[in-house]
């Protein structure tokens, strides 16, 4: 069970910071998400009102990316994909900046 159900993943803002969480060999289709890497499959179904239905397979549990991507989005004011920053070095890695309102920065390396 999950307080976090899968429609949060509709949220355009939301998705993009997930997408930033979750391993990048994740696929989505509706509220199942999968990775083929190793075989990891999370099914969420959502109850309106209650706590959404979480069925997880395989060695990881993605769901709980999610759920820490959704509380770290909230913790942050919920973000939009504007107030990211992308940085781009010919000679080095890309990444993903966040800086929050307090000063703090989270950064994702793509």
């Amino acid at each position: 069970m999950s307080v976090v159900g899968a429609r949060v993943l509709d949220d355009h803002a939301f998705s993009f910071w997930a997408g930033l969480c979750l391993p990048r060999t994740v696929l989505r289709d509706g509220g199942t998400l999968h990775d083929p890497a190793d075989g990891s499959t999370v099914h969420v179904v959502d109850h309106p009102g209650r706590p959404s239905a979480v069925t997880a397979s395989g060695p990881r549990d993605l769901w709980q990316f999610v759920e820490s991507a959704w509380n770290g989005w909230r913790r942050h004011h919920r973000p939009r994909r504007e107030w990211l920053t992308l940085t781009v070095r010919a000679d080095g890695p890309q990444t993903v900046d966040f800086a929050a309102p307090d000063g703090g920065t989270t950064s994702w390396l793509l």
